[in-house]
């Protein structure tokens, strides 16, 4: 049985052990990410911990036989681009979510994001919610699919120089 509830500090060892295998996975994936290290994923959830309580957000942790297996952060973003609608300046970002590779496959995702769907509502938010992605992160961006989320925007890169 899933339960959904929301950080606290007791998590924080949990939060931090996530956040080094997030970071280890999506390190695989490109070699702009930096390795996976214990400092990396401490400063990382510092600054998490801090968007979420200056933008009135949330992070949620999902346990399986009382054991912590995944977890979303969300928090609200005012943006000021002249060029997009103010709907599109306002939305809640979905910083962070990240399903233990051992808890994978459970539904552990659909009730994360349902869990913040509903915190939203109850906020009386009403607008849109972004997250981003790897690109060559097929499980994840299957999944938002999925949960339907549309692509909104795409950065391309090009490496100039040798030493890069």
């Amino acid at each position: 049985m899933i339960k959904i509830k929301k950080y606290s500090i007791g998590c924080k060892q949990f939060m931090i052990e996530a956040l080094q295998e997030l970071q280890q996975h999506e390190q695989n994936l490109s070699d702009a990410r930096k390795n996976s290290t214990l400092k990396l994923a401490e400063d990382y959830l510092q600054t998490m911990l801090s968007n979420v309580q200056d933008n009135n957000g949330e992070i949620f942790i999902s346990f399986i036989k009382e054991q912590p297996a995944g977890f979303i952060s969300y928090h609200y973003v005012n943006d000021d681009t002249v060029f997009e609608t103010d709907d599109s300046n306002h939305y809640a970002l979905i910083s962070d979510i990240c399903i233990l590779s051992k808890y994978r496959n459970q539904g552990l995702s659909k009730s994360l994001f349902d869990t913040v769907f509903k915190n939203l509502a109850a906020k009386k938010f009403e607008g849109r919610v972004r997250l981003s992605s790897l690109a060559d992160n097929e499980i994840a961006n299957k999944t938002y699919l999925k949960y339907g989320f549309t692509p909104y925007e795409i950065i391309y890169e090009k490496i100039i120089g040798e030493n890069l």
